[in-house]
């Protein structure tokens, strides 16, 4: 349980951390809002495709046609809120509301541990 809360409270740091970065380059290198969410996604490629081919090699997983474009749909609604909070950071006070939220789920994490138990920890992926 320990290393969940730990979990928790790097994810609601980097999070309020990662807000500070992108208002930061968008407003004092003036970089567009779109392009700085598509280069970090390009970024992760690198970071989580080992996992994820891990996964395929391991757990030998098959998917389906509906499991690809339920896929397609969430990536596609996820983009397009990093792009709105992104613009929210930009030029109003989204920015600020999101790091607040986010540095919410550690307590999140200690709720879910003392409800279930034990039981159902969350885990880093």
């Amino acid at each position: 349980m320990n290393l969940a809360i730990l979990v928790a409270l790097i994810n609601g740091f980097n999070f309020a951390f990662n807000l500070l970065m992108t208002k930061v380059m968008m407003s004092r290198w003036k970089f567009p809002p779109m392009q700085l969410n598509f280069d970090i996604c390009l970024a992760m490629v690198p970071l989580l495709l080992p996992y994820f081919i891990a996964d395929l090699v391991i757990n030998g997983m098959t998917f389906t046609l509906l499991d690809i474009v339920l896929y397609n749909v969430a990536f596609l609604l996820g983009v397009i809120g990093m792009i709105m909070l992104t613009i929210g950071v930009k030029y109003g006070k989204g920015g600020i509301c999101q790091a607040i939220e986010n540095l919410k789920s550690p307590w999140q994490t200690l709720i879910m541990i003392a409800f279930t138990g034990g039981e159902q920890v969350p885990t880093l992926m």
